[in-house]
């Protein structure tokens, strides 16, 4: 099956396409404005940054996102580099859909269903994904994204077979129970304690109230034009009080 290729609106602070009476509007879906998600992701990775030695070989960065009872899942690669100071947290994180199914030799194997970036403005594009189940695959990755962005604490324990920072499969039963291997917990520790700091959090909450207030105005979902106009600007100078850098440019 050929993947194909498209890019969605990066409508975080960015015109969407025309609309009616030359209105240009936030996406239904939330493939935008998703920066509670970049400031999660940002957190953890930078504790498990953190006492890093630099020109070394990379850290381990994999995030893994899962939900009980759904058989998908994301892994979210965030990029980094060595700097003067030390590992890095960069933009944009590559994010990849997968979803456990039985193969035709019943055996329970990973596929990879669709691939996007997420970068530090909160905006999001689809890279690749397989035409027959687009909508569907598309779906579960903002539902994963959003589970995240709500409680990235929960999304990370999502009792899996697997640590949901470095991916190995778990031997023991306590730390299944937890979703984090023996080796990984003291960094988790770390990244659980970034992720309750007051400022972040209430940078998160902000953001994601901002998010909704935006979805809730569009005109696609029965709000008005001037309600969603007012919405986009509230977003705007969001992002300006959080001064966030260049695309592509180092941590905001």
């Amino acid at each position: 099956m050929e993947p194909c290729r498209r890019s969605l609106q990066a409508a975080a602070g960015a015109p969407g396409s025309a609309r009616s009476g030359g209105m240009s509007a936030l996406p239904v879906l939330p493939d935008a404005a998703l920066l509670d998600v970049w400031l999660a992701i940002r957190a953890i990775t930078e504790a498990r940054l953190h006492g890093k030695p630099k020109g070394k070989k990379r850290p381990a960065t994999l995030i893994r996102v899962t939900q009980p009872e759904n058989p998908s899942f994301l892994k979210i690669n965030p990029k980094v580099w060595s700097g003067r100071g030390g590992w890095e947290v960069g933009s944009p994180a590559l994010v990849v859909l997968f979803t456990s199914e039985k193969c035709q030799t019943g055996e329970q194997r990973d596929f990879r269903r669709l691939t996007a970036t997420l970068r530090s403005d909160g905006s999001c594009r689809l890279k690749s994904w397989f035409r027959s189940s687009r909508e569907k695959d598309e779906a579960t990755l903002y539902q994963l994204l959003e589970a995240l962005a709500a409680d990235p604490l929960r999304a990370l324990n999502g009792r899996s077979e697997h640590c949901a920072l470095c991916g190995k499969g778990f031997t023991d039963d306590s730390s299944k129970l937890l979703g984090i291997g023996p080796e990984c917990i003291k960094t988790w520790r770390a990244a659980e304690a970034a992720l309750k700091e007051p400022e972040l959090k209430s940078a998160m909450d902000r953001a994601r109230e901002l998010r909704r207030a935006m979805q809730a105005a569009h005109p696609d979902r029965g709000g008005t034009h001037e309600a969603f106009i007012q919405a986009s600007a509230d977003w705007e100078l969001f992002k300006r009080s959080m001064d966030l850098p260049a695309q592509g440019g180092a941590r905001p």
